[in-house]
């Protein structure tokens, strides 16, 4: 099986009917005062590219097994 790559990256995904787009927020920056970055990342659960669950179990297959069939 051929597998297509529909990866698009977080800030490229499109916005669904009541989400908020993507955001990172600076918490902390690297300056003579913090020795590290804090960043806050936001977002929900249809955020970027995912394989949904299938709604309905077709003959036993999880998701892990489809995912592996995809696969070859």
């Amino acid at each position: 099986m051929k597998l297509i790559d529909i990866t698009r990256t977080v800030q490229e995904a499109p916005i669904y009917p009541g989400s908020a787009p993507f955001s990172l927020t600076p918490l902390t920056v690297i300056d003579k005062t913090e020795e590290f970055n804090i960043t806050m990342l936001q977002g929900d659960s249809h955020l970027g590219t995912h394989v949904d669950a299938p709604r309905l179990p077709q003959a036993g297959k999880t998701v892990s097994k489809r995912c592996r069939d995809w696969s070859r």
